[in-house]
């Protein structure tokens, strides 16, 4: 993640809480992915919430439509 996409005046914390999120997310995807293929064995609906992982940030994206910094 580039620091400019971040206002100025609040580039440090968002990169703070963009790289804390990314650690979280280092450790529950994979442990996602476990319980999915344990509980979906035939695999059909693993990809249904994968899918629903994945598009999820576009959707929150595309609902509160940030503006485009300078």
């Amino acid at each position: 993640m580039c620091p400019r996409f971040f206002p100025t005046e609040r580039r440090g914390t968002c990169m703070g809480w963009t790289t804390t999120l990314a650690r979280i997310s280092y450790v529950a995807g994979p442990a996602l992915a476990a319980i999915l293929l344990k509980a979906f064995p035939t695999m059909e609906w693993f990809w249904v919430v994968a899918a629903v992982v994945v598009l999820l940030p576009i959707a929150i994206i595309r609902i509160y439509n940030p503006y485009e910094t300078k």
